[in-house]
């Protein structure tokens, strides 16, 4: 059991173990995962949360791409100029 806050949608702000002071908290049973919120008492998947979750997946996936294709952009850009053999080691000079 965790004290609850909730915003106007029934979207948990926050949880505590105990209550805390001047906050209007409601204790209820553990929510099965940090994607729902709470509706005619029980819990339910938060589909904002979800959403927002797989975006930043999405973004970070797009981002390791970009970052591997810059890299290897620059890998070919140092063997071609000679400073780095194709095995990945600094040409001697």
């Amino acid at each position: 059991m965790r004290y609850y806050d909730f915003d106007e949608n029934r979207s948990v702000r926050g949880s505590y173990a105990c209550p805390q002071p001047g906050m209007n908290l409601e204790l209820l049973e553990d929510a099965p995962d940090d994607e729902s919120k709470h509706i005619d008492g029980k819990w339910v998947p938060d589909q904002d949360k979800i959403d927002a979750k797989q975006a930043i997946q999405d973004a970070a996936d797009v981002y390791a791409l970009i970052e591997a294709k810059m890299r290897e952009q620059a890998i070919t850009a140092l063997q071609t100029e000679g400073k780095l053999t194709k095995e990945g080691k600094a040409a001697k000079a």
